[in-house]
């Protein structure tokens, strides 16, 4: 019966993600922030619905649906199609800056949202380290689709998306050591240092050798679902191993993506790679349609309100907070545009990641600040969806950042550094 109710879920969600999908195109606005609207429809007119028929409920979904088995099995083919589309050679023109946002940069996120929002009376000063810890991470689906539709400079693009692949797992690896923190009360600076570099470096050491074996087996066969079965197996098992070692599975799943998707374009004939490029499309087609629409489900507006005060101010921290990191580190590293920045600073969206370690926050950890911060973490993820998100094509017209999709004519101009 459970799987019966979990396949009529499973239909649902895709008749309303076509149905979104088609509406989103006429309204000129992104398919994920769609799939939201259309989640929290669903929460709101939910009581009325399970009234008349086996329909799922928000309190079903946080059941079901844990945040560890979203991190699980919706992350990887997420960062794994983005992995693979990106080629080593442009990462690594771009490399420098790309770490710098997402290490010193998630790192001082982390600092400068968790002390805004530690004078807060409920909050102690780990609780909100965790917090800013969560809420470090950036999700730039909703807008590089729209990006990529609109014509914006590939490297824009990249940077972009560049700096997510990696900041998810520094962002991860941040939130439990903040968590182990807050737990013991005690912190150990050079030994979190340690432990820090040994989750990231080990998870991308597992996910270069999950890749290398996979791309080895992918030029050795001549059937198109044995290759696609191989990378699959590159992008869960990679995860798996790594965290099962207790290493960063997100980073391993990025270097798998890496090391296949290089490997491919040069081992394997034009069709083959389009079809295995179509299928990690349609992964992470699905992947963002159940991820967006349970974040409108799981969203609780109830909590927003109770809490709404603080979550404004949790809102006005992350931005105030990516401000500083954006503006702030292009400076010192220099190279980046200043239109390219205006982008990457309102680019910061949130979303599965960090709605996902919210989620997984229990009482034990944090005691009474729990649904606080999970109503704050909802908030931010909301707000930069809904708000940001929206937004975001008018903003790159204004940087006259969209270049043309047809003809010859000149790139866009790039504003001085």
């Amino acid at each position: 019966m459970i799987i019966y109710h979990l396949l009529q879920i499973f239909v649902t969600w895709l008749i309303i993600a076509n149905l979104v999908g088609i509406l989103v195109k006429k309204l000129r606005m992104p398919y994920t922030v769609g799939l939201v609207v259309a989640g929290m429809l669903l929460a709101i007119i939910g009581p009325y619905l399970r009234s008349q028929a086996q329909v799922i409920s928000p309190e079903d979904i946080r059941t079901l649906l844990i945040p560890n088995l979203i991190l699980a099995l919706f992350v990887p083919p997420l960062v794994f199609e983005a992995a693979f589309h990106i080629k080593l050679k442009e990462l690594r023109s771009e490399l420098g800056k790309i770490l710098a946002f997402a290490i010193p940069g998630v790192i001082l996120t982390m600092l400068l949202v968790g002390t805004a929002l530690a004078w807060i009376p409920e909050l102690s000063w780990p609780a909100a380290l965790v917090f800013g810890a969560l809420i470090s991470a950036t999700d730039p689906v909703a807008v590089v689709a729209l990006f990529r539709s609109l014509g914006a400079p590939k490297r824009l693009v990249l940077l972009l998306e560049g700096e997510s692949l990696f900041n998810d797992g520094t962002a991860i690896v941040l939130f439990h050591m903040m968590l182990a923190i807050a737990a013991t009360g005690e912190v150990h600076l050079i030994k979190s240092l340690f432990d820090f570099f040994r989750v990231a470096l080990g998870g991308l050491l597992i996910g270069w050798g999950a890749g290398t074996l996979a791309a080895f087996l992918i030029s050795r066969v001549k059937d198109d679902f044995i290759q696609i079965s191989f990378s699959l197996i590159a992008a869960y098992g990679a995860y798996l191993v790594s965290e099962h070692f207790h290493l960063s599975g997100v980073l391993a799943v990025v270097a798998a993506g890496l090391i296949c998707g290089n490997a491919s374009s040069t081992a394997l004939a034009e069709d083959t790679r389009k079809r295995l490029l179509e299928f990690w499309d349609y992964a992470a087609f699905l992947a963002n349609t159940f991820v967006f629409l349970i974040i409108g489900l799981v969203i609780d507006f109830r909590a927003i309100l109770d809490n709404l005060g603080y979550s404004l101010l949790a809102i006005a921290a992350v931005l105030i907070s990516r401000a500083i990191v954006i503006y702030g580190l292009s400076r010192l590293a220099k190279g980046i545009p200043l239109n390219f920045q205006h982008i990457l600073n309102w680019g910061g969206l949130r979303g599965a990641v960090s709605l996902a370690l919210a989620l997984s926050l229990t009482h034990e950890e944090v005691g009474s600040s729990l649904g606080l911060l999970q109503a704050m973490a909802f908030s931010i993820v909301l707000f930069t969806l809904l708000v940001q998100g929206t937004s975001m094509a008018s903003l790159l017209k204004r940087c006259n950042l969209i270049q043309p999709t047809t003809g010859t004519e000149a790139p866009p101009t790039e504003a001085p550094t």
